[in-house]
């Protein structure tokens, strides 16, 4: 048995800084969000308590609700639609339209006491998020120049994920990933050369860091079989047909066949 220990350097952690936003609109492509300063996390889980004779009974979680206040001194021309500002023709914008839904991301950033700035970071991936914009006030310039700043309360739908509550908010920590994982995910966030940037869903990121290349193949003993893996090596492509990738498959002939891992 280790007696426990307390403030050695390695386990000195603060979370500090934001950057990397971007913007996932409902529609088009994702785009950086460069002007974004802050955001105010909220909608944190209470419990509710009932009663029986005048003594509490059962106290019982709530769900809890994402809510977030964005600050920003600008922010993507994409976002306009957000806001319920539609461009009716070139230059000109017509505001109080229908609004969209988007979804968000950031980055915030890890140091600890061996590692400086260098600790790690957070991936905040936000889903189904509709915005309230808060007042502007526009001031006459002065001696010195105070740029404006935008703010807008969001709130979020969740999204399934199974085994799990929906969840609106996933948090990427990177300090407890696979290097490789996480290069494969930051390629679908953030796009490369080949991939364009998109923000999958709950359960298709957890099948990508839960399996990467990795396929399982069970024996049911019944005479059928199940494949699990992530959603890049198995999908679905017909009603009950799937495709498994990244596998050697030799077919006999007689509705047996052998299965292998790929050199």
């Amino acid at each position: 048995m280790t007696r426990l220990t307390w403030s050695q350097p390695s386990d000195r952690y603060i979370e500090t800084g934001l950057d990397h936003g971007v913007l996932y609109p409902k529609t088009g492509p994702a785009v950086p969000w460069n002007g974004l300063m802050s955001v105010d996390e909220g909608g944190q889980e209470g419990s509710a308590a009932y009663y029986i004779d005048g003594r509490p009974f059962l106290f019982l979680p709530k769900p809890k609700e994402f809510t977030a206040t964005l600050k920003a001194f600008t922010y993507p021309d994409e976002f306009a639609a957000v806001m319920g500002v539609t461009e009716a023709t070139p230059g000109m914008y017509l505001d109080s339209q229908q609004s969209d839904a988007f979804g968000l991301s950031y980055r915030t950033l890890i140091a600890s006491g061996s590692q400086d700035m260098s600790a790690g970071y957070k991936i905040h991936l936000v889903y189904n998020a509709t915005v309230d914009m808060q007042g502007i006030t526009y001031q006459t310039l002065a001696g010195d120049i105070s740029p404006v700043e935008f703010a807008w309360d969001i709130q979020a739908v969740p999204v399934a994920i199974s085994g799990y509550r929906p969840t609106a908010h996933v948090i990427i920590d990177t300090r407890h990933m696979d290097e490789i994982k996480l290069h494969d995910l930051e390629v679908v966030l953030y796009g490369d050369e080949n991939t364009t940037a998109t923000m999958p869903d709950p359960q298709t990121i957890f099948d990508l860091l839960s399996y990467g290349d990795t396929i399982i193949i069970t024996d049911n003993g019944d005479g059928t079989w199940t494949a699990e893996g992530s959603y890049g090596n198995i999908y679905m492509i017909g009603d009950g047909i799937f495709e498994i990738d990244n596998v050697n498959a030799v077919i006999y002939g007689d509705g047996t066949y052998d299965i292998s891992s790929t050199p």
